[in-house]
């Protein structure tokens, strides 16, 4: 009897070890279904005064789709159409050219942010007018579009794109947080940057949050502390309503109010609200697709790397610009470039000697600078832009 309860007792064993595989797996089907989906919303912001009234003028707003799998995601965004009327009438009214994107894009591999802004429209009429004028672009030179690529997740390119990012895609970023500093979610307001927060920066705060015990995990509240301010809360987010779609849970309205010290006040501890942005979901859907990294580029795109700006690379201050058609370049492939030879390199050891490398860098030379007038042009109308936006939040 021995002998057959010990038989026994293994083939018991095997079986629960089965079923204890298959609850595993379960498991893992699961969790890996959960951490997969899409949401369709839109995200207004309000600019405050001194006295904490709205300021008339909107700040921008956006509608977005957002796709998560796992610790990936992409985002697109699109200025809604009370934004556009807007610039548009200002323009009109005060002779300020405004250059709006027709969308931009955000994709997250895990590693590398890609943020891509398609100007086909501005870009195209610029265009025809300089072949209008006798004075056209060269092919190689016209590009459709701008873009960054950074080696971190939190996107700083537009207003609203890391407040819905940290609504609905941020799970991950959190759960692998090893101390309690956490990246900004707006760009206003810095000292350590002058302007705007930019792709390429980072700037981090002291914070405390509290996630959702439900999949996906999305954050229902982050504290941010002002930089050296003690426990002054510099900007708070909380969810203020959920819902539930495919058995998750997630935020149906947030809301980020932004706070800043009261200009007006004697004491140094009176903050006052500078900003409220609102992000509110229209639509929950299934996602089952897969990205492309790095992600296609389907214009002529005037692209600036940032992934060599840490402090062990060459130049750590200089970013390498190239222009290119098809998809982002890889980092290695980036590294390889003659963008990369021509900026780090050149930075980093001095001149390169022209003459022993015969004209190939005189060609990469009159390329860049063709990449740099665009990008200066650009970079002038979104300056204007921004410097409007700037004038309404001060």
């Amino acid at each position: 009897m021995k002998a057959s309860y010990n038989k026994w007792t293994k083939v018991g064993n095997g079986w629960m070890a089965c079923v204890c595989g298959l609850f595993i797996f379960q498991l893992a089907i699961d969790s890996s279904r959960a951490a997969q989906y899409q949401v369709d919303g839109v995200i207004s912001a309000t600019a405050f005064d001194e006295n904490e009234k709205p300021r008339p003028e909107p700040m921008e707003s956006h509608t977005f789709t957002l796709c998560v799998s796992n610790c990936t995601w992409e985002m697109t965004l699109k200025l809604s159409d009370e934004s556009v009327a807007y610039y548009r009438k200002a323009s009109a009214e005060t002779g300020r050219p405004f250059t709006l994107p027709d969308y931009e894009k955000f994709t997250f591999d895990g590693t590398n942010l890609y943020c891509f802004s398609d100007y086909e429209t501005a870009f195209g009429k610029f265009s025809a007018e300089k072949r209008a004028a006798g004075t056209p672009i060269a092919a190689a030179h016209d590009n459709r579009a701008t873009a960054s690529v950074i080696a971190q997740e939190v996107p700083h390119v537009t207003e609203g794109d890391s407040e819905i990012w940290l609504t609905y895609a941020s799970a991950c970023y959190f759960k692998n947080l090893t101390t309690n500093l956490a990246e900004v979610t707006w760009r206003w307001g810095f000292p350590e940057t002058r302007g705007l927060l930019m792709p390429g920066r980072s700037v981090k705060r002291r914070a405390n949050w509290i996630l959702q015990q439900d999949p996906p995990g999305l954050p229902k509240s982050v504290l941010y502390y002002f930089k050296g301010g003690g426990n002054f809360t510099n900007a708070q987010f909380i969810v203020n309503s959920f819902t539930t779609f495919d058995g998750l849970t997630f935020p149906k309205e947030s809301t980020l109010n932004v706070y800043r010290f009261d200009p007006k006040a004697q004491s140094s501890t009176n903050v006052i609200i500078s900003s409220r942005y609102i992000i509110k979901a229209l639509a929950f859907r299934k996602f089952n697709k897969a990205f492309d990294f790095p992600p296609p580029l389907p214009v002529l795109t005037a692209v600036t790397d940032h992934r060599f700006n840490s402090p062990s690379d060459l130049a750590p201050e200089t970013s390498v610009p190239y222009i290119i058609e098809g998809r982002f370049l890889t980092k290695e492939e980036a590294r390889d470039s003659h963008s990369y030879t021509e900026y780090k390199v050149k930075a980093a050891n001095g001149p390169v000697t022209h003459d022993s490398l015969g004209n190939r860098y005189t060609r990469i030379r009159v390329s860049i600078i063709g990449i740099m007038i665009i990008s200066s042009i650009v970079f002038l109308a979104v300056a204007v832009r921004n410097r409007c936006i700037a004038e309404k939040k001060q």
